[in-house]
């Protein structure tokens, strides 16, 4: 298939990435992380006569998970996630809806992220890379044939997700970092906040990854 289209909404208060990714010639759809009012992305579908297949979260945060029940509900579209990160759709106080008040529904997924495994559907399928450190079940979503990275919160234009935080770990993130450089240079990285970048503009600038590679292992 041709390379697919990406629409990106900024669905909450933090700035949250969502990103809907879509095939024009199926009609092929699937939005990762919906992490606020999702009545935005519900309208481009509408518009564009697009079928929702699948609901991936990046990992387990209220900001990117939000909107998950209602877009469940308004397309029929299954929720997956890894299974490390399954108790963030059920806790608020684990995935901080409790902590900014944001109102937040309970619910469960309907499949499981598996590392090295495929995700999506229809035309639309994208390989699962666990990289923990941000959350235990955080994940990149790759499409190494069309040069795409879907990075959740694990690195940024310059910087990387915070491992200060329940279910943070920093010798995990460093490991999660290596496995990150190395991808294909070239792939356009779309992370959870902010800018879009590249695999090697992150490889050779950004300090944490600098790091990472440093300390090797």
């Amino acid at each position: 298939m041709t390379a697919p289209l990406i629409q990106r909404f900024v669905l909450s208060d933090l700035l949250t990435n969502g990103y809907l990714v879509y095939d024009p010639d199926s009609s092929d759809a699937v939005m990762i992380d919906p992490g606020g009012s999702v009545e935005p992305v519900s309208a481009f579908l509408r518009r564009h006569g697009l079928t929702l297949r699948a609901i991936l979260n990046t990992h387990g945060h209220a900001d990117h998970i939000m909107g998950n029940v209602r877009l469940r509900e308004t397309t029929g579209a299954p929720i997956g996630i890894h299974a490390l990160d399954v108790p963030y759709l059920s806790d608020p106080v684990l995935n901080a809806a409790a902590f900014f008040q944001w109102p937040f529904v309970p619910h469960k997924p309907d499949f499981l992220l598996a590392d090295g495994g495929m995700a999506g559907g229809g035309t639309l399928k994208f390989e699962v890379l666990h990289t923990p450190g941000h959350t235990p079940g955080s994940c990149c979503l790759v499409s190494r044939e069309h040069g795409i990275v879907f990075g959740g919160d694990l690195v940024f234009e310059g910087g990387v997700g915070r491992w200060d935080v329940p279910g943070g770990d920093p010798d995990a993130l460093m490991a999660s970092l290596r496995k990150f450089a190395r991808l294909p240079g070239e792939c356009t990285v779309y992370p959870g906040h902010g800018n879009a970048t590249t695999v090697a503009r992150e490889v050779a600038s950004n300090p944490y990854i600098l790091q990472a590679l440093a300390a090797g292992g």
